[in-house]
């Protein structure tokens, strides 16, 4: 067994990266179906989305909060 000491080395990341998009595909397919049975998929995008929007409009700067499109949409 060790007469060939890590041969595949060269496949590692080709092998490694699919396995990492194989791994977010199940958990992305895990996290919708539960979110998706739980009958909040679309609640929680919402929510996770209006967050992000008030962080990235917070460190943008307060002062131009009442001009952001995301702000006038609601």
């Amino acid at each position: 067994m060790s007469s060939k000491p890590h041969h595949n080395g060269g496949n590692t990341t080709a092998s490694g990266q699919a396995l990492k998009e194989r791994f977010l595909k199940l958990l992305l397919a895990y996290v919708t179906d539960t979110a998706a049975t739980l009958g909040l998929a679309k609640t929680h995008l919402q929510h996770v989305m209006t967050a992000t929007a008030i962080n990235q409009s917070a460190s943008v700067g307060l002062g131009s909060r009442d001009s952001s499109p995301w702000y006038s949409h609601f």
